[in-house]
């Protein structure tokens, strides 16, 4: 590998790729990283990081135990004093006053260093300079900590996809395998199960761009782009052999025989879009829209409130495509008329298998990850109304005791004082699905849960705080959007620390420093996780 040049731009040389680089030549010595008024010090011996050095910030290790609780007032002003006897840091003073037990100190040091690092990664403009003469004492040794999980752990928190995406555009139409390099790659990771079995799918057979529109996580990106500068994809210019045989066809035949109706939608892929059109289901699996020839106009049934069924819209002369988009608008236009029954399009007497079968019947044609599988992108938010109202009928309807006290106010005309309840109890269900989607990095998705839980309850501050941290981070971002969300959050409840640090990373990205270094401090005044 030819050698990085002594000096250097983010610009041509990334930060994960300048990192990754140094660790394969085995690098020891400095490495200088600038940004604006930024300047980090790296230590590096054989290619793992090990002191990182932040001289123009005031925080010091001393300074985070003690706002973490770990360090009494008087065990840091001793900290203080010697520092100031010294000319040393907060580190060096801890370790000289044995402050904590050497294993916990050396623990504590490693994972102040290594933040440091990880948020140079938000930079989005910087230099490096490569000093081989500043070599790595002993002492600063015992700090080393892998490159490799750092590198992915960067990427997942400061990078958007559009960052990634050019690093991997020169390799997107080759076709991908697994090098040799998977092993200490998954060892030094420690991935999740899905995203090992991820990996494991690059056989060569499709290429890298193939196979990247078929992942599932938002942090298949990032580790692609990690395995890319790590050496551990092979690229060819043609289509590979598999190196398996595909399932036996009775193997496949006997699972597809076995069907049952699960409890919830998480983890499960929708069957193809189901259109209604009169009494007719078209079994569609629309990429492009086509044109079918023209109907007959005929009348629809219409409900005893005088609302026609939204599984049962006229007839008429159009196409798939816009016989799907009128259903949705329809049901959305009349949703405050229906009562849970005829929003299932169920009777009285159904039993709660007949409900659940309803509302999966329904999911196919109302739940916003089908709808955006099929490109009814400009129907999302009416439709994540209509599929937050079919929810709550669906949870109100399932559960017997509900379901009576529902019954009994539907026959007093009082149902829907009752639903209040109901859209809590539903929301938050939205909002869990949405918190597990986050925390996996799918982001879109979790925007799909969180728009209808706010629907469903508008005034709760951590729904909007989620949903405009997930706006930051999606693909395209919507900066403004996000903050008009946090914003939200905070005058809901001024005292959320999530909020506000979320929402002085957007300020960041939008220019506005002072007030995100405000945000930043109320977050860290809030919740010591934030210091």
């Amino acid at each position: 590998m030819t050698s990085l040049p002594t000096e250097g731009n983010f610009d041509a040389t990334p930060l994960p790729q300048l990192l990754l680089r140094l660790a394969e030549q085995g690098f020891s010595g400095m490495l200088l990283l600038t940004h604006a008024s930024h300047r980090i010090e790296i230590v590096i011996d054989r290619g793992f990081p090990s002191i990182v050095d932040n001289p123009t910030a005031n925080l010091g290790l001393g300074t985070r135990l003690k706002n973490q609780g770990q360090l009494n007032a008087q065990d840091y002003e001793r900290v203080r004093t010697l520092c100031e006897q010294k000319h040393c840091k907060e580190e060096r003073a801890l370790l000289e006053l044995k402050l904590l037990a050497p294993k916990d100190l050396v623990a504590s040091l490693r994972d102040h260093m290594r933040h440091i690092l990880l948020d140079c990664f938000s930079w989005t403009h910087g230099q490096y300079r490569i000093d081989a003469a500043r070599l790595p004492t002993p002492e600063e040794k015992l700090f080393r900590f892998d490159p490799l999980p750092t590198v992915f752990d960067g990427l997942n928190a400061h990078w958007r996809p559009e960052q990634v995406l050019p690093l991997l555009a020169t390799n997107l139409d080759r076709y991908a395998r697994l090098s040799i390099k998977k092993v200490p790659l998954l060892q030094r990771l420690r991935l999740p199960d899905d995203l090992v079995h991820y990996l494991d799918s690059f056989d060569g057979t499709e290429t890298l761009g193939a196979r990247l529109e078929k992942a599932s996580s938002m942090q298949a990106l990032p580790l692609l782009l990690l395995c890319d500068l790590y050496g551990a994809l092979d690229y060819f210019n043609t289509r590979q052999e598999p190196p398996a045989a595909a399932p036996r066809a009775e193997d496949a035949a006997s699972n597809a025989n076995e069907t049952s109706i699960p409890d919830s939608l998480e983890g499960i892929e929708l069957p193809e879009l189901e259109l209604f059109v009169g009494d007719r289901a078209i079994n569609s699996k629309i990429e492009t829209p086509k044109a079918v020839a023209p109907t007959t106009k005929t009348a629809s049934p219409k409900s005893a409130s005088g609302v026609e069924p939204a599984t049962k819209p006229q007839a008429s002369a159009i196409n798939e495509t816009d016989s799907m988009r009128q259903i949705v608008l329809e049901r959305h236009r009349n949703l405050k008329n229906l009562d849970h029954y005829t929003l299932l399009n169920v009777t009285r007497q159904d039993n709660a298998t007949q409900i659940k079968k309803a509302y999966f019947k329904l999911a196919k044609i109302y739940h916003p990850d089908v709808l955006s599988k099929h490109g009814f992108t400009d129907i999302l938010t009416e439709a994540g109304e209509v599929f937050a109202r079919i929810a709550e009928a669906h949870t109100t309807l399932s559960d017997p005791q509900r379901r009576k006290e529902y019954d009994e106010a539907l026959g007093s005309g009082k149902a829907q004082g009752l639903n209040d309840a109901d859209r809590v109890a539903n929301a938050e269900t939205m909002f869990r699905k949405a918190e597990v989607l986050f925390k996996m990095g799918q982001f879109d998705q979790a925007i799909r849960f969180l728009k209808p839980a706010i629907e469903l309850w508008a005034e709760e501050s951590d729904y909007h705080a989620m949903l405009g941290s997930c706006l930051y981070r999606k693909n395209p971002p919507d900066d403004a959007l996000a903050r008009k969300h946090l914003e939200k959050a905070l005058e809901l409840a001024p005292q959320n620390a999530q909020a506000h640090y979320w929402l002085s990373i957007v300020l960041k990205a939008l220019g506005d420093e002072s007030t995100s270094a405000k945000h930043r401090a109320q977050a860290a005044a809030l919740d010591k996780k934030f210091q």
